[in-house]
């Protein structure tokens, strides 16, 4: 019975943190991700500075986490490039490692004044 609870104990935090979701930081939530350039540019003037790249863990088994997670290192890894948006443009899984890889486009962007 008590190996039972001994057991227990060591896998239920595995357990828990394997449904955690990857929220936003606080420079994450400095840039805006865009789904293509036209709707970036539709809404502001941008600079490119250039591609960016980041690796975020597998651990969180949970897709949406993971998913999440990938969106959240892309723009925390542009934004460390002086960035304020950025276009994914690769999502990769990288088989038999610890990590998946996000790929994308980093700009320096201002809203355009609206034309009325």
């Amino acid at each position: 019975m008590i190996s039972y609870i001994r057991t227990g104990m060591l896998v239920l935090p595995l357990l828990l943190s394997a449904c955690a979701t990857t929220s936003e930081t606080s420079t994450s939530k400095l840039v805006d991700e865009y789904i293509t350039e036209s709707e970036m540019l539709d809404r502001n003037t941008c600079a490119k500075i250039g591609d960016v790249y980041a690796n975020y863990s597998i651990l969180l088994h949970m897709p949406s986490a993971r998913r999440n997670a990938g969106h959240v290192a892309l723009k925390e890894a542009a934004y460390a490039k002086g960035a304020n948006a950025v276009i994914l443009t690769t999502q990769v899984a990288v088989y038999g490692q610890i990590e998946d890889q996000v790929k994308g486009i980093a700009y320096n962007c201002k809203p355009k004044r609206p034309t009325h």
